[in-house]
């Protein structure tokens, strides 16, 4: 005798299952008291990852991600079941694709089948192409490939390209930002008949309110690659999702046919040539005034500042763009004050994180930077993305001493010098 059960109770049984399986080992994400020789081997083992992972000049693998939701959102599946495949070789070659598996029952065997990849990335040494859904657009920058953005969506498998995206690049970073919370060895455990190192991070993201935080725990082989992954992610103080990867048939030394890193869009896939982001406020506009507070705390009134020439720079701590733009601006400044004096204001609106994290991040570096003048909005005032109409940080307005937009531009391009003539159109071009 056959015994049948119906789908919906055969699924719901089998989601049961998992989310217990899944949260009974996420479980063990919990702050864990660190002591300092602890510490230093867990330094020391993402340190080896990070080497390691440079060093190789081939690496493919496959990863299984099971995520799940506790934030759902209408539409959202409480668990998330998604495969990656990734090809990789040194210098610039890559072909990344990922899956989205719709059922528990297809984890079974973990392929993906007839689906199309929900992304695929794909760097044949001259072009780079990203395809997410049925759209896709080129990467490239300035018309090269820039190995540092061959980045795939949240597999722990990074930092074959580019150290700054390892755990350990990323541990750094975030510990000169007073980010790092903890750094912890938590001993060892088998992954898939592997013996791994057990290595517990947290780190916030974002700070503030509306902050981002993650912690995780990384299951390195002797080899020093990443095995498992899994990560707690909290969002404005809540917890928004778990996420447990597995890495597997991972290969170093694997090279294949160049022509597997080309990119061909598949059925339905279309080209996505979005216009360049624009502020809506136009050249002509008068600048709406705002009052922000410096970094001692006194109001700066953007119409006491008539009769000078302002360099309007939105910015926030946690937009890496942005903190790639001061250096930039800070040379800007020296410039423009050789030549113009005091008539020329750079005035850095941190108008996208709380005041905690914008006086954190003054502390740290306002010192570098003596010729901007740097002050704080809340971001309840929405003085950039309503009054200023910003699609996107950094956003730098170029204001005569009228008060009127003379120019405008969006993101960070450090060969641009578009800035520069902005200012000697309004100040005139003045020989040094």
């Amino acid at each position: 005798m056959t015994t049948s059960i119906p789908a919906r109770a055969l699924r719901s049984s089998v989601l049961s299952l998992l989310s217990c399986l899944f949260f009974a080992q996420i479980a063990v994400l919990c702050p864990i008291t660190a002591m300092a020789d602890e510490d230093a081997r867990a330094w020391q083992i993402l340190k080896a990852n990070s080497e390691t992972m440079l060093a190789l000049p081939a690496y493919s693998a496959e990863c299984r991600t099971t995520t799940s939701r506790k934030l759902i959102l209408e539409g959202q599946a409480p668990v998330y079941y998604a495969v990656s495949m990734l090809k990789a070789e040194k210098p610039n070659l890559m072909r990344y694709e990922r899956y989205d598996l719709p059922t528990p029952q297809s984890t079974i065997f973990w392929t993906p089948g007839n689906l199309h990849p929900s992304q695929h990335y794909a760097s044949n040494g001259k072009q780079y192409f990203r395809q997410y859904g049925s759209k896709y657009r080129s990467a490239l920058l300035d018309g090269k490939i820039d190995p540092r953005f061959l980045l795939t969506i949240d597999e722990p498998w990074s930092g074959f390209f580019a150290s700054n995206e390892t755990v350990y690049g990323l541990c750094v970073h975030y510990k000169k930002e007073d980010a790092l919370k903890e750094i912890n060895y938590l001993g060892t455990e088998v992954v898939n008949g592997t013996i791994c190192d057990k290595v517990y991070t947290d780190l916030v993201y974002i700070q503030g309110k509306d902050g981002l935080r993650v912690k995780s725990i990384w299951f390195i082989g002797p080899d020093h690659l990443t095995r498992r992954c899994l990560a707690k992610v909290e969002s404005e103080g809540k917890l928004a999702y778990v996420r447990d990867s597995l890495v597997i048939n991972i290969q170093t030394g694997q090279h294949y046919n160049k022509s597997i890193y080309n990119y061909s869009p598949g059925p339905g896939i279309v080209l996505d040539n979005p216009a360049p982001l624009l502020p809506v406020l136009a050249n002509g506009v008068t600048a709406p005034d705002f009052t922000a507070t410096d970094v001692s705390g006194k109001p700066v009134k953007l119409a006491d500042l008539r009769g000078k020439t302002v360099i309007l720079d939105f910015w926030a701590s946690w937009c890496g763009p942005c903190m790639q733009s001061m250096p930039h601006n800070q040379q800007l400044m020296e410039e423009l004050r050789k030549r113009y004096k005091s008539d020329v204001v750079l005035l850095a609106v941190d108008a996208g994180e709380d005041r905690e994290a914008f006086d954190r991040w003054i502390k740290r570096n306002a010192q570098k930077y003596g010729e901007l003048l740097f002050v704080h909005s809340d971001p309840a005032d929405h003085v950039s993305n309503e009054r200023y109409k910003v699609p996107g940080i950094p956003t730098q307005f170029v204001i005569d001493k009228q008060g009127v937009i003379r120019f405008s531009v969006v993101g960070f391009d450090p060969k641009s010098s578009s800035l520069l003539k902005a200012v000697e159109q309004i100040c005139g071009s003045i020989s040094q």
